[in-house]
């Protein structure tokens, strides 16, 4: 299902309300590679990570909603944390069954020829000897 960014701001302004939070300014990136949301209690934003929103359910979605509205009142993933995840019905193992597309790029040296992977396309020097490298394609892993 395709998700507009409007759409998504909507269903965590709706989350929000729902299970009795502040709605905080929501950002959208396209551009998140490592984390599924991120969280800054200090100035109220939640980001989220908008290629993971757009490979998953609705119930895996306010899962991670949820998990990141949770990290407002509670910045790390300690003893208030999971007690509230508990209260609000998504503790630990709620998000079974997600997918994730990674994207891993292949990187050759042209002095020494050692293969390099990276998650982003770069322009790059080989970490062993400084040589140029050169890309040698992408590869579209989907982990279940």
């Amino acid at each position: 299902m395709k998700w507009s960014n409007k759409r998504i701001v909507d269903e965590v302004r709706r989350i929000a309300i729902e299970i009795g939070y502040p709605v905080p300014e929501v950002q959208i990136s396209d551009r998140m590679i490592k984390r599924f949301g991120k969280t800054d209690p200090a100035d109220n934003i939640v980001r989220l990570n908008k290629r993971f929103i757009e490979l998953n359910s609705r119930s895996v979605i306010k899962a991670l909603i949820i998990h990141e509205l949770v990290h407002l009142k509670f910045p790390d993933h300690g003893y208030g944390f999971k007690n509230e995840m508990n209260r609000l019905g998504y503790g630990k193992h709620i998000m079974k069954g997600f997918t994730v597309k990674i994207e891993k790029y292949t990187y050759e040296c042209g002095v020494c020829g050692i293969i390099h992977d990276n998650r982003r396309l770069v322009n790059a020097v080989c970490r062993k000897c400084g040589g140029k490298v050169e890309s040698k394609g992408k590869d579209v892993v989907k982990v279940f």
